[in-house]
């Protein structure tokens, strides 16, 4: 009975992929933020063109050949692994000179590696989205350096799926719970 209890549980774990846009949340609406078991930090539910999107902006003065950079974090609400298929992210910087990347973390503490979707994508336990603005050449203000930006980063449709927990996983619990009662029975 144990592990039929354990299958049942082990299929109930399995998630569903999903893409989560913004649309349905109301403008303004500060991170943390939670949608579908994914909470997004660092930012707010805005609207350009119509479109809702999650999005965060900074100012102020830059190290010298860098500005930001400007971070928006997605992990599961229960902690849990999952993974991360991509998104849609638009980035903006006041001098022009922005550039973003994605940089997932796996489940094992590693940098996830490979194109987004990837193997070691489908086990991250966060993911951000980052902006920043690198300066090194003549396009620099007068003293070779940026001195101040303004950095902006659009995060929508994000396609994600929670990872689910091992059958194994189950069946040890499983296990362990038989073991506990059978020693609590014997000791009566």
């Amino acid at each position: 009975m144990l592990f039929a209890i354990a299958g049942f549980l082990s299929v109930d774990a399995q998630a569903a992929p999903v893409t989560i846009d913004f649309e349905s949340e109301t403008v303004g609406t500060p991170a943390p933020l939670t949608i579908d078991g994914f909470t997004f930090v660092n930012g707010e539910v805005t609207e350009v063109a119509g479109d809702k999107m999650f999005y965060a902006t900074a100012s102020g003065p830059c190290n010298p050949f860098q500005c930001g950079p400007l971070i928006i974090g997605l992990t599961r609400d229960d902690g849990g692994a999952f993974a991360f298929y991509g998104a849609d992210v638009v980035t903006d910087s006041t001098s022009g000179l922005e550039d973003y990347y994605i940089e997932g973390i796996t489940s094992s503490g590693a940098f996830a590696q490979g194109p987004i979707g990837s193997s070691d994508w489908l086990d991250v336990t966060h993911v951000r989205f980052e902006v920043a603005s690198f300066c090194g050449g003549s396009e620099c203000g007068p003293s070779g350096q940026i001195d101040f930006d303004t950095l902006s980063i659009y995060v929508d449709n994000v396609s994600v799926q929670a990872v689910p927990i091992p059958a194994a996983a189950w069946l040890f619990g499983s296990a362990l719970a038989g073991l506990g009662w059978l020693r609590r029975k014997q000791v009566a």
